[in-house]
């Protein structure tokens, strides 16, 4: 069975992936700061959808990506970090986990250390 629409749906919010091609960034009270037709969008859009066609193809990849994407639905909406009883979740470090087992299916790295031009390799 393939991925469901909501499923889809997580891997551009978890990716950040919009689906629209032009991106305006606002400010105070919605006014516009830059507009621009955003060409680098398309190649994470495209890349996304061919990698939603390849999970779909593949029963057992159907099956890995759901459980992510569930744990992952599971914290998307409260990010702030929670710390009880000795245990500490921090569900920012959870997301960038959860990109980098996707990474394996989806081809995608969102992790990368600008500051110094090093890729993530664990």
């Amino acid at each position: 069975m393939p991925l469901l629409d909501h499923e889809k749906h997580l891997l551009y919010e978890l990716f950040g992936i919009p689906y629209e091609p032009i991106a305006v960034e606002t400010g105070e009270y919605g006014m516009p700061i830059t507009q621009a037709i955003l060409d680098p969008i398309q190649a994470p859009a495209t890349r996304l959808k061919a990698a939603i066609s390849s999970i779909d193809a593949d029963e057992t990849k159907v099956v890995r990506v759901r459980e992510i994407l569930a744990a992952y639905s599971d914290l998307s909406l409260d990010p702030s970090p929670i710390e009880r009883n000795g245990y500490s979740l921090r569900p920012g470090k959870n997301i960038r986990l959860y990109r980098r087992l996707l990474f394996t299916y989806t081809g995608l790295i969102s992790d990368i250390n600008t500051h110094g031009n090093r890729l993530p390799l664990g």
